[in-house]
C-alpha cells in the first residue's frame, strides 16, 4: 500500500512536467495590456488605445482590461484565438484588423454572454485568416481572475489536438468527485458521521468551484453564477478544517493547541465569508489565502497527530503530500509558461482530485478500524452477557437467563422445579468439593438426559429449573428418577431429587407456574421422607 502511495504521489509530481512537454503551437505574437473600459465603436482603435492606461501585468482583482496583440499570418488557413491561462471570464470582446485598420472580424462571449460556443469546454472562436500582418483588440471585464486570462492565436488543428488533454483531465476529474461526493454524503448519513459529512462537503465546494471556472455548469447546464468559482470554495476550506479535526480525533480535551488553532482558522474563515460581498474583486484572493491555511493547518495537526502515535495522522500526511506540492503551485502561480491549454485551474483540479482519492483510502482505512472497534466492543458486550447470564461452577444458565426464557413460554411446555437433598450433608461431612461434585454430576448427567428442546437452569445453591415440552415431560421425570439412584449410589442415601411440575397452560402468569411447581416439590419432599420414615 505504502508503494502504490508512493507511486501515486510521483505520478501527481512528474504530470506538469509531462504537460509541459506538450508543446504549443501558437504563431509568434507581441502584446500590452491597458486598463480601461469598454471601446466605443465609433472611436478608431489606435485612438481608443492611445487613450488607455498602460499597465504591466494583469490583476487578478478583476476588472476591466485591454489587450493588443499583434501578429503574423504567412499561410493561409484556419486559426483559433483564446485564452490561456484562464476560461473564467465575465465578457470579452475580440476585434482583429488587418495592417491596414480594416476590421476583419468581431468575437464576443463569456459568462455572460448566451451564444452558442464553438468548442467545448473553451471560449475559442475559429478565424479564417489570409497570409499578413494582424493587430488583435480583446477587451474583458470579470468580477476577479483566477489566474490572467491571455489571448493567443493557434492553427486550428493543433489547438483542437491540444484542448483534449485539457478537457480530459476536467470531465475526469468532475467524474471523481461526482461519485464521491455522492458516496460520502450518503455513508454520513446512514453512520451519522462528522468525518464523511464534512468529507464530502469539501468535495462539493471542489466540484462546483471547478464545474463553474473550467465552464462545465456554463455550456451544459447553461448556468452563469460567476460566484460559483468563489463561493464554494469559502464553505469548502470550512469543512476540510473541521474535517481534518474529526479524522485526526482532535478535541479540546485531547488536543486543545489544535483545537484552539482551528476555532481561529474557523473565525477568519466566517470573515472571509461575510466580507465577499463587499469586496467582489477580493474574494478569489481571499480563497488562495484560505487554501494555504487549511494546507498549513493540516500539515501542522498532521505532525502533531502522528507524535502522539495515530497511524490515521501519519496515513493523512503521506496522502497529504501531492495536495500539498500541486495546490500549492495551484495558487502560488498566476501562470503556466508555454502552455495556452493547459490553465492553472486544471493543475488545482488535479491536485485535489488526487487529494480526495488517496484521503478516501484514509477515510476507508479509519472505517475499518472503527468497525473492528465496533466488532470487538460488540464481541466483548456478548461474553459479558453471556457470563452474566451463566453459572460459574456448573456452566449452566443463571436465573437471570431463566426470567427471560420464561417470557417467551406457551402452553405447550411445562416447568420442573428440582431441589437437591442432602447438598448441606455433603458440605458440611464430607467437604465442599465434594457438595460441589455432587452438583457437577446432577448438572452433567440431566444435560445428557434432557431432549434438545428442553433447557436447564441453576436457580441458586441446591435449586434448579428445567422448562420443557409437555409432550417430553414424564420421559424426562422418569430420567430423574434413575439419576436420583445413581447419585445414591455414588454419594449417600441421604441425597436425593426433589421436584415438582406445573404446565404453563394451566396458570396466566408464569410467577404462577413456578409457585404452583415450587409447591408441587415440596410436596414430593414430604412424600419420599416419609416413605424412608
Amino acid at each position: 500500500m505504502f508503494l502504490r502511495m508512493c507511486a501515486l504521489i510521483v505520478g501527481l509530481i512528474l504530470t506538469p512536467v509531462a504537460l509541459a512537454h506538450t508543446g504549443s503551437s501558437t504563431l509568434a505574437q507581441n502584446i500590452n495590456w491597458y486598463k480601461g473600459s469598454a471601446w466605443p465603436n465609433d472611436i478608431p482603435y489606435k485612438k481608443y488605445i492611445s487613450d488607455l492606461e498602460s499597465v504591466e501585468s494583469f490583476g487578478l482583482t478583476g476588472g476591466e482590461y485591454v489587450s493588443v496583440v499583434t501578429f503574423y499570418v504567412d499561410i493561409y488557413g484556419k486559426y483559433v484565438v483564446d485564452f490561456s491561462n484562464s476560461a473564467l471570464i465575465g465578457e470579452f470582446k475580440h476585434h482583429l484588423f488587418t495592417s491596414d485598420s480594416r476590421l476583419v472580424a468581431m468575437i464576443q462571449g463569456g459568462l455572460s454572454h448566451s451564444e452558442q460556443t464553438e468548442f467545448f469546454l473553451r471560449n475559442g472562436r475559429t478565424l479564417e485568416l489570409s497570409p499578413g500582418h494582424y493587430t488583435l483588440v480583446s477587451y474583458q471585464n470579470s468580477q476577479f481572475n483566477i489566474a490572467p486570462p491571455t489571448p493567443f492565436i493557434m492553427s486550428k488543428q493543433q489547438y483542437v489536438q491540444e484542448i483534449r488533454m485539457g478537457n480530459t483531465v476536467t470531465l475526469l476529474g468532475l467524474g471523481i468527485f461526482s461519485s464521491l461526493f455522492i458516496y460520502y454524503i450518503v455513508l454520513s448519513i446512514v453512520r451519522s458521521s462528522l468525518v464523511e459529512f464534512t468529507y464530502a462537503l469539501f468535495i462539493l465546494g471542489n466540484l462546483l468551484f471547478n464545474g463553474t471556472s473550467l465552464l462545465v455548469i456554463k455550456q451544459i447546464f447553461g448556468f452563469d453564477w460567476f460566484w460559483g468559482a468563489s463561493w464554494p470554495i469559502f464553505f469548502s476550506n470550512i469543512a476540510y478544517v473541521f474535517f481534518v479535526t474529526s479524522l485526526l480525533g482532535i478535541s479540546k480535551k485531547s488536543s486543545f493547541p489544535l483545537w484552539f488553532i482551528r476555532n481561529g482558522i474557523f473565525i477568519v474563515f466566517l470573515v472571509f465569508l461575510f466580507s465577499a460581498p463587499f469586496i467582489p474583486h477580493w474574494q478569489n484572493e481571499m480563497n488562495r489565502v484560505a487554501v494555504g491555511i487549511f494546507m498549513a493547518f493540516g500539515l501542522v495537526a498532521g505532525v502533531w497527530m502522528s507524535f502522539k502515535g495515530s497511524m490515521i495522522a501519519r496515513l493523512y500526511l503521506l496522502a497529504n503530500i501531492g495536495f500539498v506540492v500541486l495546490g500549492a503551485i495551484a495558487i502560488s502561480q498566476e501562470e503556466i509558461s508555454g502552455l495556452q491549454t493547459i490553465y492553472m485551474s486544471h493543475i488545482g483540479l488535479i491536485a485535489v482530485a488526487i487529494e480526495v482519492l488517496l484521503l478516501s483510502s484514509v477515510v476507508a482505512y479509519q472505517m475499518v478500524l472503527l468497525e473492528g472497534e465496533k466488532t470487538q466492543a460488540l464481541n466483548q458486550a456478548k461474553r459479558m452477557l453471556k457470563i452474566a447470564q451463566t453459572d460459574s461452577l456448573t456452566g449452566l444458565p443463571n436465573r437471570y437467563a431463566m426470567d427471560k426464557h420464561l417470557l417467551e413460554v406457551n402452553d405447550e411446555e411445562a416447568f420442573i422445579f428440582i431441589d437437591l437433598d442432602g447438598l448441606k450433608y455433603c458440605n458440611d461431612t464430607f467437604g465442599h468439593d465434594v457438595g460441589d461434585k455432587f452438583l457437577l454430576m446432577f448438572s452433567r448427567r440431566t444435560m445428557d438426559s434432557l431432549p434438545t428442546s428442553a433447557c436447564l437452569y441453576r436457580i441458586s445453591g441446591d435449586e434448579f429449573g428445567i422448562i420443557i415440552s409437555n409432550t417430553e415431560l414424564q420421559v424426562l421425570m422418569d430420567e430423574l428418577s434413575k439419576i436420583e439412584n445413581e447419585m445414591r449410589g455414588q454419594f449417600s442415601r441421604s441425597v436425593g431429587v426433589s421436584f415438582g411440575v406445573a404446565k404453563f397452560k394451566h396458570h396466566t402468569k408464569h410467577q404462577a407456574a413456578l409457585r404452583a411447581a415450587d409447591e408441587d416439590m415440596y410436596v414430593h419432599k414430604k412424600r419420599k421422607k416419609a416413605l424412608l420414615a
